[in-house]
């Protein structure tokens, strides 16, 4: 496995490879990064790939889908997958609640599940669990902590 460091406009991100796949996606500490300009501060990366090519566009307020084939959910149990799947179909800038998204999937009932398999994925941005808040409007957890999930939600919110 080889880990890399990809530096978003809200702090770190380590990016955990095996081979071609991505296996794990980690927000680092949050810290808005200084900017002079209205773009955001991403930068070129070196060793470009899939995943930065990925992390640039979204970073630069450019819905694009994730590179599936590239992730691997070996490690994921049928539910977490089907959630993971499922919260591909919430578009960039939209909000569900635990509720609806628990609706959405056909399990009403399982709006715990679904709060817990939010809080293990373990691909943060590329598989969006960001996007289910509370039903409250309140954001709820987020693995990386609640600055990243708003940052988020907000970076979302204002695209143009």
């Amino acid at each position: 496995m080889k880990s890399f460091i990809y530096n978003s406009p809200f702090g770190n991100i380590e990016l955990t490879i095996k081979g071609k796949l991505l296996v794990k996606v980690q927000p680092g500490r949050f810290q808005v990064q200084e900017t002079s300009s209205s773009q955001s501060s991403v930068e070129c990366h070196p060793g470009r790939n899939v995943f930065t090519v990925f992390l640039d566009t979204y970073f630069c307020h450019n819905p694009a889908s994730p590179p599936l084939e590239k992730i691997d959910f070996n490690c994921l149990t049928p539910f977490q997958l089907e959630c993971y799947r499922n919260l591909l179909r919430i578009i960039y800038g939209e909000r569900v609640s635990y509720g609806e998204f628990a609706k959405m999937i056909g399990r009403p009932k399982a709006v715990r599940a679904v709060g817990r398999a939010m809080a293990a994925n373990p691909f943060p941005i590329f598989i969006p669990c960001h996007r289910v808040v509370g039903a409250d409007g309140k954001t709820g957890g987020f693995s990386a902590g609640e600055k990243w999930k708003n940052a988020l939600l907000h970076h979302e919110a204002t695209c143009s």
